[in-house]
């Protein structure tokens, strides 16, 4: 009995000592494990039921791990930190995960941590931290990733990944300054608009596939990686890419392919930079730039992209789904990306949108006609104002030389002086009073 008593009060200062700072959701009961043949790997299964419950700490050596149907489960700071030779754990068909800080600190080998189907509601500050080498999240929906919540891993990882899952809120630097070889992010929607300092001086080495993925707004700076060799950016919908989205070192090849855009601003890849170039090798062959069959709701014209001059770059396909008239063509006259490019842009036109063509031969069939008939009818104008102008003139000259004719032809009796009007009028009066008979 005394033995019984003692051990319910160490286990009672357990829970408070592994508590403080956390808030309990009511009365916990610790996670039924098991270990199955060969002691091999420690199975804990909640079969749903439902109290709330939490693991408890183990001590030894422990291969693999899993807990798995949980209605609801709690993993307090540094729950795992004591397990020795432990190689992976594995956490699924969990509907509610409360995390602690540090619920993954892992203080020995390098472990890989799989989530699959399991709700999170907020994954705390430092959740990941010390010898971590695989991170996979399939089949999850998230709340909130806060800040540094994957940061801090001591080693160089082999792989993130991100499947199937949805994620409605990332905080700034929440995946921060760590090495990883791979990262996969595929058929996954973030739900909120990506902030400036999502992913945050993360060090890619070998390749970044982002596919088949939703994003809302992607900010200025949403995006930061450094030296990765390749970045495939595939078949995925973007509402809006603001400028400086990306801020990304290649060294290989930067592909963006098959992808949609509500908008996206002329100057989001202009931090999507080559490394630099050193050797003879690699000036001969320099990292690619590949923007391919890309659609984009619509475009201003003065709309470009500007890829690093130390890329290969290649632009090929650019759909545009709101039509355009001849006034695009136009306007876009002095743009030299436009007009470099424009048999690689195609688009609708307002007199048939269902028809897709090439934004050049849109130009040459029907807004150079367009321009042909308004020069024309603009010069015939020019010609009629000019004529009317010119008989008006000539009307006016015609006019003022007739009259200096006439002006001319009048001649006006000289003055005379009192003494020569007298004597004429002496004259007539003589000439008046003689009588012929």
């Amino acid at each position: 009995m005394l033995l019984n008593e003692f051990f319910i009060i160490i286990t009672a200062q357990f829970v408070i000592s592994n508590t403080m700072g956390y808030e309990l959701m009511g009365d916990t009961i610790p996670v039924p494990c098991t270990y199955t043949s060969n002691h091999v790997v420690l199975s804990c299964n909640c079969n749903f039921a439902k109290q709330i419950m939490e693991m408890s700490p183990h001590n030894g050596s422990i291969h693999y791990l899993q807990i798995s149907n949980c209605d609801t489960l709690i993993l307090r700071p540094s729950i795992f930190a004591q397990i020795l030779d432990l190689k992976w754990i594995r956490l699924f068909n969990i509907r509610n995960l409360e995390l602690g800080e540090k619920s993954f600190h892992i203080k020995n080998e390098p472990i890989e941590i799989k989530f699959d189907n399991v709700y999170v509601k907020s994954v705390p500050s430092y959740a990941f931290i010390g010898q971590i080498e695989e991170l996979h999240f399939n089949n999850c929906t998230i709340d909130e990733f806060r800040e540094y919540a994957v940061s801090g891993i001591a080693t160089r990882m082999s792989k993130i990944s991100l499947k199937d899952t949805r994620v409605k809120i990332i905080k700034p630097q929440a995946f921060k300054k760590i090495s990883v070889e791979n990262v996969m992010i595929e058929n996954t929607n973030f739900e909120a608009d990506l902030p400036s300092k999502a992913f945050y001086n993360i060090e890619i080495i070998d390749t970044l596939t982002i596919q088949h993925t939703n994003f809302q707004s992607l900010y200025p700076g949403s995006v930061g990686i450094s030296k990765v060799a390749i970045m495939r950016v595939w078949n995925n919908a973007f509402h809006v890419v603001e400028a400086e989205a990306f801020n990304v070192t290649v060294k290989t090849s930067f592909d963006m392919e098959h992808n949609n855009f509500t908008a996206i601003h002329k100057d989001a890849l202009k931090n999507v930079v080559a490394d630099n170039v050193i050797t003879v090798w690699e000036k001969i062959h320099q990292p690619r730039f590949l923007f391919k069959n890309n659609s984009i709701e619509n475009i201003a014209a003065d709309w470009s992209i500007s890829p690093s001059s130390n890329f290969n770059a290649k632009i090929v396909e650019i759909q545009i789904q709101q039509p355009k008239t001849c006034d695009f063509v136009f306007n876009a006259a002095e743009n030299d990306f436009i007009k470099n490019i424009s048999h690689e842009i195609f688009v609708r036109t307002v007199a048939d949108p269902k028809n897709v063509l090439a934004l050049s031969q849109f130009e040459a069939e029907s807004c150079q006609n367009n321009s042909y008939v308004v020069y024309g009818i603009v010069g015939a104008v020019l010609i009629v104002i000019g004529l009317i102008v010119v008989v008006i003139f000539v009307v006016l000259y015609f006019h003022r030389e007739k009259k200096k004719i006439i002006q001319a032809r009048m001649v006006s009796p000289e003055p005379r002086t009192y003494r020569e009007t007298q004597i004429v009028m002496q004259v007539e009066t003589h000439n008046l009073m003689k009588t012929d008979f």
